[in-house]
């Protein structure tokens, strides 16, 4: 006979109440002492990422802290690329990660691909492990990692969709349950101190309470940006409709930040996340670790009041912030989030010119080569007309290199 018991239900978690915010700061600290330290149990020297954001900084900082009491020291790696010039106040991410590694005494380590490289990784893709997901740095990654003898990775990937959740659903989440006049003032004393003029005010508030809620029912208004070409565009047409038919379901808004954490633990993409990073990190010897997605942070998230995710003083993350503001300098903790245009354009620059290398050395083969599953012929003449400039579209960008991955896949 085969005996099945469920060992954990996201609903069994009861809600944990204290009397003050200070309370549950020191409670979350405890649990994150206790996540970090239970990943750094390894003979080998252990890694991190270090971004300069909040979620890897604090790790970072938790576990070079650890090892140094064993008088050991933490390898890190940071993606971000050097901006210009005279240009690191508004790249502050990259600043600070650096920042933190000379005050805690971390290796540090910079990874920058180069378009040669690049244009190699597409041929060597493994989508058997779902790693499609363009994080190309992880290959240089791991490569150094295994050099260092590192067997332990720790990432601070997670929080996100947590304990540094961002509180986006909490307004309509008051509004579903009811609370209605309690979400509107909240949302006016939120915007009502950026001297938002009434009508925007308005609008503000239609947007975070009515559209989140009935989104599907109301095309036209706040409608999300759609793609405009086809991610099959390069498929041979009989694997176009198969692949029609198992396509993953997309992403759903869910009111209610603990309905909302509820939802991304159940959806799948977490899991999928895992695994396929497990399965990257084998061959190297590497472990991906993720203390903010240990059990224990996890069900204090969702036990927690959903007031602790609402922006406060301006600040969204706030109870985060203030949980770590321990362990990081306060211009670091409070700094607002920029949006790091120069990188994105850098990436842009970098994908177009992996592309004309891998379209150089695809077509001094045989341009007629097709797979059952992608038509190369589409992708070169694709790549031929964007080259040229008779298609402007970066949006194809993606699609054609997913193509490619899986075009030399199915050809090998």
């Amino acid at each position: 006979n085969i005996l099945e018991s469920k060992y954990w239900d996201v609903e069994d978690i009861q809600p944990l109440y204290y009397n003050s915010v200070e309370q549950y700061t020191e409670h979350f600290r405890i649990l994150f002492e206790k996540a970090v330290g239970s990943r750094l149990r390894t003979l080998y020297p252990v890694a991190s990422h270090l971004s300069g954001g909040l979620d890897s900084s604090s790790i970072g900082v938790l576990a070079a802290r650890k090892l140094k009491d064993r008088s050991l020291f933490l390898h890190t790696f940071n993606w971000a690329q050097k901006p210009d010039e005279n240009a690191d106040s508004k790249h502050h991410e990259w600043n600070f990660s650096e920042r933190i590694a000379k005050a805690e005494g971390i290796k540090y380590q910079r990874i920058e691909l180069s378009a040669n490289y690049l244009s190699e990784i597409y041929n060597k893709v493994n989508i058997f492990n779902s790693e499609m997901g363009f994080f190309w740095e992880e290959y240089l990654i791991r490569d150094k990692a295994n050099i260092l003898n590192v067997r332990t990775i720790l990432s601070g990937w997670g929080g996100d969709q947590f304990i540094s959740y961002d509180g986006y659903a909490y307004y309509s989440g008051l509004f579903r349950k009811g609370h209605f006049m309690s979400a509107i003032y909240k949302i006016y004393k939120e915007y009502h101190g950026k001297s938002y003029k009434i009508l925007r005010t308005m609008r503000r508030t239609i947007k975070e309470l009515m559209y989140l809620i009935f989104y599907k029912y109301m095309d036209g208004y706040y409608k999300q940006r759609s793609n405009t070409y086809d991610p099959y565009l390069y498929c041979q047409d009989h694997f176009k409709k198969y692949a029609k038919t198992v396509v993953n379901k997309k992403s759903k808004f869910i009111p209610g930040v603990h309905e909302e954490q509820k939802y991304l633990l159940r959806e799948g993409s977490i899991q999928q996340r895992i695994e396929s990073w497990s399965a990257a990190g084998h061959d190297k010897k590497v472990e991906y670790t993720y203390p903010l997605l240990d059990k224990r942070i996890i069900e204090f998230s969702l036990a927690i009041p959903e007031e602790l995710y609402n922006k406060k003083n301006g600040y969204n993350r706030y109870f985060f912030r203030e949980a770590i503001s321990h362990l990081i300098d306060d211009d670091i903790v409070w700094a607002p989030k920029s949006r790091d245009l120069q990188a994105s354009y850098k990436r842009l620059e970098l994908y177009d010119q992996s592309l004309k290398i891998w379209l150089e050395t695809y077509t001094q083969q045989d341009k007629n080569l097709n797979s059952d599953y992608i038509d190369s012929e589409k992708i070169i003449t694709e790549l031929e007309n964007y080259f040229s400039q008779r298609s402007e579209n970066k949006g194809h960008l993606s699609s054609i290199i997913e193509s490619i991955i899986l075009l030399h896949k199915t050809l090998s």
